[in-house]
């Protein structure tokens, strides 16, 4: 299997490939003629699971509206043990006490929330035309490492199953930060950060997560390294 060209394709593209070359399908490939209805991106047949991809690539940090949202959170939470901020600074999430870090992060993941229901959407509604209705439904996130953590993801992913119940469509997230095929540069050698985080407790596939991991070496070059979550922050990822 070759090496892709990461300079020609952007995330969203990035993470299709990999998954076709470990014997996913896209969708498309396999709904009948002139179907019109949410669908999800990847099916894995034999492994009965049906993939959505979400790629978060826009800082909701750097928009004025959440900038403004952002210092309301951090100036309510000085009650709390929050710090209280002169002029402009950047601050981790993780330095923050935990109930201000969980409202932070319902500003910055406002998208990330929005995405979530809509993926949940997509693979109900595959299951349903494709008479798959046992599939496994991931939904992966895949962003620059500067966009959403490890820490956030799985506080969304939390908020909403309280918010809204267990959603029929979702049984596991794959998060994945990497620099490759973001912005105009061909970056070849930043780390990538990989984690599944369980939603339904339904086991995930093994041997998709294996296939997953060799194709990825093959077309970009990384080799899958394990981590323990505490060595994540230590080696460069947000959070």
């Amino acid at each position: 299997m070759s090496a892709l060209d990461l300079s020609t394709i952007n995330q969203h593209q990035l993470i299709e490939a990999v998954f076709c070359a470990c014997r996913g399908t896209p969708v498309d490939d396999l709904l009948p003629p002139g179907y019109k209805g949410k669908k999800a991106d990847i099916v894995f047949s034999d492994e009965n699971v049906i993939a959505e991809i979400k790629s978060l690539t826009s800082d909701r940090a750097t928009d004025e509206t959440v900038s403004a949202k952002l210092g309301s959170v951090l100036e309510e939470g000085v009650a709390f043990g929050a710090p209280v901020i002169f002029g402009t600074t950047t601050i981790n999430v993780n330095d923050l006490p935990r109930t201000v870090a969980e409202r932070a992060v319902r500003v910055l993941g406002r998208r990330a929330r929005k995405e979530v229901t809509s993926a949940a959407r997509q693979i109900e509604q595959t299951r349903s035309i494709l008479r798959m209705p046992d599939a496994y439904g991931l939904v992966v996130f895949i962003s620059p490492a500067h966009i959403i953590g490890q820490q956030t993801l799985r506080w969304l992913i939390h908020d909403l199953l309280q918010q809204r119940g267990n959603f029929a469509g979702l049984d596991g997230a794959l998060l994945i930060q990497t620099p490759l095929c973001f912005g105009d540069r061909d970056m070849r050698f930043g780390n990538t950060y990989s984690s599944l985080w369980s939603i339904s407790n339904r086991p995930f596939p093994e041997q998709v997560g294996d296939a997953i991991s060799e194709a990825w070496n093959d077309l970009t070059g990384q080799s899958p390294q394990p981590s323990e979550y505490e060595a994540f922050a230590r080696n460069g990822m947000t959070e």
